[in-house]
């Protein structure tokens, strides 16, 4: 299990995630912000984060709209 945790002036988050042997992965988050725009950014810099430790090589600017 790997705990996450990020709380400041703008927001509160929290990220669990499980991956045990023989069943699938789940991710717990919960998250409060003062403005929803913070809470997306601490989101993305969670899963970020995350996505470091465990090696999968994806970023949340993969995942961000470009016009």
């Amino acid at each position: 299990m790997i705990k996450l945790e990020v709380k400041d002036k703008e927001v509160d988050i929290q990220l669990e995630y499980f991956n045990t042997v023989g069943s699938q992965p789940c991710v717990k988050i919960h998250g409060v912000g003062d403005l929803s725009h913070h809470l997306i950014e601490g989101l993305f810099g969670i899963l970020d984060k995350l996505s470091k430790m465990e090696n999968c090589c994806h970023r949340a600017e993969e995942y961000t709209k470009k016009d």
